[in-house]
């Protein structure tokens, strides 16, 4: 590597003419919790917050956000770059889905469908954004992989309800992501409960406290529960805004003070304004503030995560080049070393641990 690259971690831009500040993905790792019902809610919060919100939806076998959101803006071609997207656009808020391009039951093989997810995310000019919202398909497979891979993504939000069998795949998420490097800021509990609109008296079908159990097992903040409204149902049926439909409901209550505890963690991990940068061949220097610390290839690469380099040394390398790095998404750095690893992922909280900063 030649010349000196500096990374700041905090709101990178690219060069793309989309400026996207945050991407945030609303998983579940099943179907039939309302995951894209938590996505297009979700945006809404964030927008009535004053910020700038796209929404992609990213379930390309069964695309259901386009029935949830008023008709709109349809997608078109970029006049000034015909090789770009312009998304659609609703209620102030740009949206793309499959089910704009196609009406009929998507039924398409895999390669494909993960080449209509990279179409999304590298060809569609989102303009400047604060936060995109990705509503994940349902699995844990070869899709989500490539959203993980190459759509950036800051942070999580993962979705489930309360009963144990709703868990079970919810756990292979939250698992998915931390294999990723990327955090989880957090878990919604949809469908907790019903209340009785004559008694108001409060029922839990579906049981009580799934969602407390497994934020609480893996150590992620608990944002809130859903409950089983009608005004929610109705929404998304009728293709309407919650927050116009039913401005003083429990459910846009509940959603506001979600999306104001999501956008406050994803600000909050993109504020350690941590920096790398290359001393020499043989060393990089971290830097936080005033402060900088100069670690050798060695040293980096004995702490490799990376299967290949477990169970190695520091004596084990002598003295290692650093060839080059690069963000990986907004939350860790990839190194490649001269000893041929090139996969360890770093995520900028391990190097704040490891180099007392």
């Amino acid at each position: 590597m030649t010349g000196l690259r500096i990374y700041e971690e905090k709101k990178k831009k690219s060069d793309r003419a989309s400026k996207i500040t945050y991407v945030l993905a609303v998983a579940a790792g099943k179907g039939g919790v309302g995951k894209s019902t938590v996505a297009t809610c979700l945006s809404l919060a964030l927008k009535n917050l004053g910020l700038k919100v796209g929404l992609l939806d990213a379930d390309v076998y069964g695309p259901s956000l386009q029935q949830m959101l008023p008709e709109g803006l349809e997608p078109a071609e970029d006049q000034e770059n015909p090789e770009t997207l312009l998304p659609a656009m609703t209620l102030g808020i740009p949206f793309i889905s499959v089910a704009h391009f196609r009406k009929e039951a998507s039924i398409v093989r895999a390669p494909i469908a993960n080449g209509i997810i990279e179409q999304f995310l590298e060809t569609v000019n989102w303009g400047e954004l604060d936060v995109l919202v990705v509503d994940f398909p349902p699995g844990t497979g070869d899709i989500q992989l490539t959203l993980m891979q190459k759509g950036e993504i800051s942070g999580a939000v993962v979705v489930t309800t309360p009963q144990e069998v709703a868990l079970l795949d919810v756990r292979k998420a939250i698992q998915l992501f931390g294999e990723m490097s990327i955090p989880v800021v957090g878990v919604v509990e949809n469908m907790s409960y019903l209340v009785d609109e004559k008694t108001g008296e409060r029922f839990a079908p579906f049981g009580e406290g799934g969602g407390e159990r497994l934020a609480s097992e893996f150590s992620l903040p608990f944002l809130g529960q859903i409950p089983i409204d009608r005004s929610i149902s109705r929404a998304g049926d009728e293709g309407k805004s919650l927050w116009d439909l039913a401005p003083e409901s429990v459910g846009v209550a509940q959603f506001s003070s979600i999306g104001k505890q999501v956008w406050d963690s994803l600000e909050k991990l993109a504020n350690t304004g941590l920096q790398v940068r290359q001393k020499d061949p043989c060393h990089i220097e971290v830097g936080k503030g005033d402060r900088w610390v100069t670690v050798s290839g060695a040293d980096l690469q004995a702490k490799c995560p990376c299967a290949r380099c477990e169970g190695q040394t520091q004596s084990d390398k002598k003295e290692v080049s650093i060839l080059e790095f690069s963000p990986v998404g907004r939350y860790a750095m990839r190194f490649g070393f001269s000893t041929g690893c090139n996969r360890g992922i770093y995520p900028f909280s391990l190097l704040e641990i490891w180099l007392e900063i």
